[in-house]
């Protein structure tokens, strides 16, 4: 019997080695000779979200170097203040560009009546900044940031360049109302 185990024992060895020697696919372990793998920069984000506290609401971070809602970048939850944190990566992160970051889900509390309100499917509250990698990202979602994001997309419709549209669209709308609609 031992004879008939270490038998097989070495047919096993002897087919499997047969096996892998026929296999000649290279599986490579870096890039191609002189080309440099491509790095998806990443990069952590932090905002506000509020029609009153929005809150356990799920914000995505869209590309909108177009103009027009892109691929989401990242997501992020908020906290009962409605606080978040997403990392957000993609390319041309690293140079820099317009995001649009929008709250789909959650509930407030509506301050007047004491009325929990919650965002139901398909409305979100959006805002359009610039996304600069060199320093700290942080925006605020709000009534008002929304509005500017309207206005912008109108104007982007109507043939104005992107960044004219989206600064021009949040200075009219916090203008306005007197305050920094991004950052208050």
């Amino acid at each position: 019997m031992k004879h008939t185990s270490i038998a097989k024992a070495a047919a096993l060895v002897a087919l499997t080695t047969a096996a892998l020697t026929g296999c000649n696919e290279e599986i490579p372990l870096s890039s191609p000779e002189g080309k440099m793998a491509d790095v998806i920069p990443s990069f952590g984000i932090e905002g506000r979200a509020v029609d009153g506290l929005i809150r356990n609401g799920e914000v995505r971070v869209y590309d909108f170097a177009t103009g027009s809602k892109g691929n989401v970048l990242g997501t992020g939850m908020t906290n009962d203040l409605g606080l978040f944190t997403a990392n957000i990566q993609g390319a041309g992160l690293d140079q820099g560009k317009y995001v649009m970051s929008c709250v789909v889900s959650g509930d407030y509390l509506e301050e007047a009546s004491g009325t929990v309100v919650e965002l139901e499917d398909g409305d979100e509250l959006c805002a359009i900044k610039y996304f600069d990698p060199s320093s700290n990202f942080s925006v605020v979602i709000n009534p008002w940031s929304h509005y500017a994001t309207a206005l912008a997309q109108h104007q982007i419709a109507t043939g104005e360049a992107v960044n004219n549209a989206v600064d021009n669209a949040n200075t009219a709308i916090g203008t306005a109302y007197g305050f920094d609609v991004l950052n208050t």
